[in-house]
């Protein structure tokens, strides 16, 4: 088993703050490691959305000096709260057994047009085959049999 805050491999998701901004152009990437830098070594940088962002410290006591520190301040003109986050959520897909009976099957008309081609052309190869000639199952077996 692992320890807190750690994954077998050895992976570490780290100490996690959440940064969200009250309103604005949104977070960036650059600018949160720029402002968060000096408190520790930060393992991860997230951005999922505009105006939110997760922060991964190596240390406690960084996260911890970073959120005290960082809390109502301005950040590229945006005022940010920063509190501490939960551990990062697994992704576990629903398993519905309804699933494919869900699925809707959708097809755009240039789809349905170039299909009906593929199939007329196949068509088409199939009549330029060359046929034989035989019509008996007899002449096909036994080619000179019918000769007089």
């Amino acid at each position: 088993m692992s320890k807190a805050g750690g994954f077998p491999g050895g992976y570490n998701e780290g100490h996690r703050l959440c940064v969200s901004a009250t309103h604005g152009k949104g977070l960036k990437k650059t600018t949160l490691q720029g402002a968060f830098q000096e408190f520790g070594h930060i393992l991860q940088i997230e951005t999922p959305k505009a105006n939110l962002a997760f922060i991964a410290f190596s240390d406690k006591a960084d996260a911890q000096d970073a959120m005290e520190a960082m809390d109502g301040k301005t950040l590229d003109g945006q005022t940010i709260t920063v509190s501490k986050a939960g551990p990062k959520p697994t992704y576990r897909p629903q398993v519905d057994p309804n699933e494919n009976f869900k699925k809707v099957l959708m097809t755009t008309q240039t789809e349905r047009e170039n299909v009906r081609y593929r199939k007329d052309v196949e068509k088409a190869a199939e009549r330029m085959k060359p046929r034989s000639r035989s019509r008996s199952a007899r002449r096909r077996t036994d080619p000179g049999a019918d000769q007089t």
